[in-house]
């Protein structure tokens, strides 16, 4: 009985062991509008700011999309994104990450 529940407990800790680390929550904001960009050819591309409070002069282009997340121009947004590290293999012109809306915070038509 001791070694079955010692061998369970080994398997069970083993295969914890092989999941991915904790997925990473970040708040972000994105602006009303999409930009002009190049990827892999001309693209539009959302603006984004990850923290608590927006900055006029720090958006940053964001290439990938955000899974669940129905972007309408004309709208700031603030959200809660789940990042997670894609399993292999990815792509060279992919990036390595997941990103998957958990919660839409705020959407507040742009002035």
């Amino acid at each position: 009985m001791m070694k079955s529940l010692i061998l369970c407990s080994t398997i069970l800790l083993s295969i914890a062991g092989c999941q991915p680390e904790d997925d990473q929550v970040e708040l972000w904001w994105v602006n009303s509008s999409k930009v002009d960009c190049m990827g892999v050819g001309p693209m539009k591309c959302l603006q984004i700011q990850k923290g608590s409070a927006v900055e006029p002069e720090a958006w940053k282009l964001f290439y990938d999309q955000v899974e669940g997340f129905k972007y309408e121009p004309g709208y700031l947004y603030q959200l809660q994104v789940k990042v997670t590290e894609k399993s292999a293999p990815i792509p060279a012109d992919a990036s390595s990450l997941q990103y998957e809306l958990i919660n839409v915070i705020s959407k507040e038509k742009d002035s």
